[in-house]
């Protein structure tokens, strides 16, 4: 049973399961492995090119750093901070929903530095968070309204269309699941979408490329949708 997937630049994916536990995908061995530390708990998860895990546990948020010969092998590091949901954009970008509530959702915090010690509220309420490559950020509320944001410093831009998770590709093109779980993607880069239904279904959604973003399915295990 998975709860969030999240997918990175080289099409690794890692996942939360049954009782929070944190998982990742071994492509040798193609089953899944537990990363160490016994961590459990946790409730969403961000992966970034180099195989750093972040993810959201309880009221707080945790890093993994992997040695660099095996993505499996590491340490944890408690970072200050608390998240309802999490992404990256591979590179250093940390975005977290936070856990401020406020009317349309929860405070949107983005890292200073790099060093994920030092976080900076910007504008914006959210229950979920999208971070693509070049820096874009797109998020839903709870009225599951869709924003967009080229990069940390600009103004929101509300698009078209309505979501319960969302997420952005590497060429900027948002892919989202819909109210009625089904997965959307744009057939335009920007904040602009023109959401065109594919025959995906699920409750989170993850991606690289806006071709074959994965889920968790109405099932909760993890899917990927293939390339046209």
């Amino acid at each position: 049973m998975i709860s969030d997937i999240s997918v990175n630049s080289y099409n690794d994916f890692s996942v939360i399961g049954q009782e929070g536990t944190v998982l990742g995908w071994d492509k040798e061995l193609k089953r899944y492995k537990q990363y160490p530390g016994k961590m459990k708990g946790a409730s969403a998860i961000a992966l970034a090119s180099n195989n750093e895990v972040f993810i959201c546990k309880g009221n707080t948020i945790h890093r993994f750093i992997p040695q660099k010969d095996d993505r499996f092998k590491g340490v944890w590091k408690k970072i200050p901070g608390c998240c309802k949901d999490i992404d990256t954009d591979g590179y250093g970008l940390v975005v977290v929903v936070g856990c401020d509530k406020f009317a349309h959702g929860f405070g949107i915090w983005v890292n200073l530095g790099g060093d994920y010690h030092k976080w900076k509220r910007i504008l914006g309420e959210a229950m979920t968070v999208g971070v693509g490559s070049r820096g874009h950020i797109v998020v839903s509320n709870k009225e599951n309204d869709i924003f967009w944001k080229d990069n940390k410093d600009a103004k929101w831009i509300k698009t078209p269309g309505k979501a319960i998770d969302v997420t952005v590709s590497v060429g900027g093109r948002i892919v989202v699941l819909g109210t009625d779980h089904h997965v959307y993607f744009s057939k335009t880069e920007g904040s602009r979408p023109q959401f065109e239904q594919n025959n995906g279904m699920g409750y989170r959604i993850s991606a690289w490329s806006w071709r074959n973003p994965m889920v968790v399915g109405m099932d909760h295990m993890a899917w990927l949708a293939e390339k046209k």
